[in-house]
């Protein structure tokens, strides 16, 4: 269906016209998860030089430019993601409706388990 391509493209997108946006990839296997970010950095090598912002940092887990947007890829593991302020959070094909993340609200600092169903069925998180 091209998901992750357009997943890739949208944090591309992200990355180039916002400062400061932490993106976190997460699978089952940091291979699957490299392979959003990898597209990612294919994508920004096509990027006309002129719309291009300075890349920083460029290895095979992440990429990160000069305006401190960042994209990251990680295998799944109970420490995934902990102590990161993200913008975006891409889950790879390894989670199911029923397994449970921890998500903190910015507001009131709050942390509360949420079950990935939930994301999808609720207007909180939308």
């Amino acid at each position: 269906m091209g998901i992750s391509t357009l997943v890739a493209a949208y944090s591309l997108w992200l990355m180039t016209f916002f400062k400061d946006k932490n993106i976190l990839v997460i699978s089952l296997k940091e291979d699957n998860a490299k392979d959003v970010l990898i597209k990612a950095q294919d994508a920004y090598k096509e990027l006309p030089t002129w719309l291009r912002v300075k890349c920083e940092e460029d290895n095979r887990l992440s990429m990160r430019f000069v305006n401190g947007s960042r994209i990251q890829a990680a295998s799944t593991t109970k420490k995934s993601g902990v102590g990161k302020s993200l913008s975006v959070l891409i889950i790879d094909e390894c989670l199911t409706f029923f397994n449970t993340i921890y998500v903190r609200n910015k507001t009131t600092g709050e942390i509360r388990p949420v079950k990935i169903g939930e994301l999808y069925e609720s207007k909180e998180y939308k």
